[in-house]
């Protein structure tokens, strides 16, 4: 049976974020209303959306966490990002600082799948998420020809025998890097957009008749009309979780309801 998971990108965020106060108030909402799955990323918030959800989720065992690493900041906006709390209040005064730190955030990250790079970012996302071991890592967006190599995931996997992660896998953007993903039996894990998951009726089927967990997200992606209904609706059975990210409480509400009347019809 599907369920709903909050989407945390934007905890932490310097642009259009949500600070600690509002996302507590949108985690303990979640909570009381059977949301358990939390995804997050290292870069997410620059790291303040794990450092969040680690104090925000301390005395709540049965949570299940998801994180990604496989991006990095250049060396330019890590500099600025040591800035972050002068920023901060600064940006939320002044919208030209705003449209400046968006448009940064909107160009591609640089990407690292070496043993150096994971290992330091899942150690990172550990200490932040004050956990010994995490639900779910993934490699965040990886390319088809990355995932054919297989080294990145021979990392994980690593990782996964060391104690790290209980579940390895992909979070990916594109039916190719699905297909790829699908192809290697180490994946255990693949977050998806949900469009990506409809496009394509081979894949879709060969997922399903897997044992990959799937995670969607993007479930407004495409969409002109945001009926939350519909959306839920096209969520397909099998899916494990369907990521919903917002700030507000009411929409993850919308959506949870929304979930559950389509699958009890």
């Amino acid at each position: 049976m599907t369920t709903i998971g909050l989407g945390c990108s934007r905890f932490g965020s310097l642009v259009g974020g949500t600070d600690a106060q509002s996302a507590r108030g949108l985690v303990e909402a979640a909570l009381d209303m059977g949301v358990r799955h939390f995804d997050t990323a290292d870069i997410y918030g620059q790291g303040d959306s794990e450092r969040f959800l680690g104090r925000l989720l301390a005395s709540t065992p049965d949570a299940v966490i998801t994180t990604k690493a496989g991006q990095r900041f250049p060396l330019a906006k890590r500099l600025v990002l040591t800035a972050k709390p002068i920023l901060k209040p600064l940006m939320d005064r002044r919208a030209g600082l705003t449209r400046a730190a968006a448009a940064s955030r909107a160009g591609l990250l640089p990407q690292d799948w070496s043993r150096g790079h994971l290992e330091k970012a899942i150690v990172g996302s550990l200490r932040r998420l004050r956990r010994e071991t995490v639900d779910n890592f993934l490699l965040h967006s990886p390319s088809a020809d990355v995932l054919g190599k297989g080294d990145a995931m021979d990392h994980l996997v690593n990782f996964k025998d060391r104690g790290m992660a209980r579940r390895v896998g992909v979070s990916i953007d594109d039916a190719a890097a699905f297909e790829a993903a699908l192809a290697d039996s180490r994946v255990e894990v693949v977050q998806l957009p949900l469009q990506v998951l409809l496009l394509d009726p081979r894949l879709k089927q060969k997922a399903m008749a897997g044992e990959v967990e799937l995670i969607v997200r993007e479930l407004f992606a495409g969409r002109t009309d945001h009926d939350i209904d519909a959306a839920m609706g096209s969520v397909p059975n099998g899916v494990s979780v369907a990521l919903v990210g917002t700030g507000n409480p009411d929409h993850l509400r919308q959506a949870h309801d929304a979930m559950a009347k389509a699958r009890s019809c």
